[in-house]
């Protein structure tokens, strides 16, 4: 499955970068630096929602990405946050440069390869946080299809060359999280998996981790008690008939086990997430049509 790039898009604050920094705590995240010229933004809902400070890197064009992304160690995972803003401050970095239109999107789209193929050359898993865009008529009559928030030739180049491009959207049904990846044959929106992981389970939970788990790439954790204790409440909501309603009393067991609020919350994420990934795929390979 490696290297494995994906885009994910949706709204600012629905829990991408969230979702992020539960699946890939031992990741590298590249983001442009926040107003008072620290560390990216986004890294601070990773802080306060998954309790550990991620490794960030600040970059404020994907030219400053690339170079970054072939410092580091081959192998690791990596999440660019947000690609929309570091495309667009690429956009203004090169109107600087070049007074001809031609050469500053030639420039542009260069430094989107670049970017794209040091993350497949780091040889982990390269995820593009985006903002994404509705279905919109353009001028010429044509129409032109929701998603990635991006400039130019990026808002066709950049999901071709990914293999994953899932679209975040809202399940106001689904708890405890309302937030889910979608990935379906659309016209309205660009989405694909060649994984073929989403696209048989769409909407899926909003993690990755247990997302690419069901295909068989297991990401690390941070804590040492996480694997076994996910493990462990996973196969007792396999045992249960509604893995949801039961829940919380595991949730409160885990803190009368004196475990810490933050990873007893992480830890029913990924099991609850894990067993319902794990029905809607026995769901799909048990029917032709749905």
């Amino acid at each position: 499955m490696l290297p494995l790039l994906a885009a994910i898009y949706g709204p600012p604050g629905i829990g991408k970068t969230v979702d992020l920094g539960y699946s890939f705590p031992t990741g590298d995240f590249i983001g442009q630096p926040s107003e008072e010229g620290g560390k990216p933004a986004g890294l601070l809902s990773i802080q306060q929602v998954c309790g550990y400070v991620p490794r960030g890197h600040v970059a404020k064009t994907m030219a400053d990405a690339t170079k970054i992304i072939k410092s580091l160690p081959r192998g690791g995972h990596t999440a660019i946050d947000d690609f929309s803003g570091m495309a667009r401050e690429t956009v203004r970095d090169s109107k600087k440069k070049f007074r001809n239109g031609y050469d500053v999107w030639d420039k542009v789209l260069n430094d989107a390869i670049d970017l794209l193929n040091a993350l497949a050359q780091r040889g982990g898993v390269g995820v593009l946080n985006c903002w994404g865009v509705d279905p919109k008529k353009q001028d010429d009559g044509t129409r032109r299809r929701g998603g990635p928030e991006l400039v130019g030739k990026l808002v066709e180049q950049v999901p071709a060359r990914c293999d994953m491009v899932l679209r975040v959207d809202m399940d106001i049904m689904r708890k405890p999280w309302p937030a889910v990846y979608k990935c379906s044959a659309d016209r309205n929106y660009v989405m694909k998996d060649r994984t073929n992981i989403v696209n048989r389970i769409s909407p899926a939970p909003m993690n990755l981790r247990e997302i690419l788990r069901s295909g068989g790439l297991v990401l690390p954790y941070i804590n040492d008690q996480q694997s076994g204790w996910t493990d462990k409440i996973a196969d007792l909501l396999r045992q249960s008939q509604n893995p949801t309603g039961d829940a919380n009393a595991l949730y409160h067991q885990l803190l009368e086990l004196e475990l810490d609020s933050t990873l007893s919350r992480w830890v029913m994420r990924d099991a609850l997430d894990r067993v319902v990934i794990e029905r809607a795929i026995h769901q799909h390979n048990n029917n032709f049509i749905f």
